[in-house]
């Protein structure tokens, strides 16, 4: 995850100079992404083959933005393909954008999009193994109503023929707890 930072100095002046080359050299986090919303929107044009209306400059509500994605992006990436391409495209956004730490949310409708299978964890499994030298990639779903977050932990198990068996592990976390009490 070495991205040749910048001193605070380089970083005050490439804000000011509006250096976006150099704002890339400075390690961040996000800590907010929605995973089809995080790519840039000429990413998702190129990959459907036609322009998407862009949204406007501002938006008066939260109504407004909602409309818009439901008319403008959701016919063009409300899909298991969507949805996989948009993650996938968001952590290369982030990774050139010089994040470090990403946390993307994989909201469990999302999930719905494959069926009764277990594709979606080995998806996300695999984003989170694939990405592992060039971020720290925290896949997240947030359960806003019951004010609880859980987070999607994988791990990898030998069997005895070899083969490796990948479990899911939810751990739930309680906002107001400390790092040191979580298990």
């Amino acid at each position: 995850m070495d991205n040749g930072s910048i001193s605070s100095k380089e970083f005050i002046q490439a804000l000011l100079e509006e250096d976006i080359s150099g704002l890339t050299k400075v390690p961040k986090a996000d800590l907010h992404n929605h995973s089809i919303y995080g790519t840039r929107i000429e990413h998702i044009e190129s990959w459907i083959g036609h322009p998407v209306p862009h949204p406007p400059a501002s938006m008066k509500s939260l109504n407004e933005m909602i409309g818009y994605t439901r008319k403008s992006l959701y016919p063009c990436i409300d899909s298991r393909e969507g949805f996989e391409f948009t993650s996938r495209s968001a952590l290369r956004d982030a990774i050139e954008d010089g994040v470090a730490i990403l946390e993307m949310s994989m909201d469990v409708r999302f999930i719905s999009f494959f069926g009764s299978s277990p594709d979606p964890f080995v998806f996300i499994h695999d984003l989170v193994e694939s990405t592992k030298p060039d971020i720290h990639f925290r896949p997240v779903n947030r359960c806003v109503q019951h004010r609880v977050a859980f987070n999607l932990v994988f791990s990898a198990q030998s069997t005895s023929t070899g083969m490796k068996q990948r479990n899911l592990l939810l751990v739930f976390v309680n906002p107001l707890w400390k790092q040191e009490n979580m298990v």
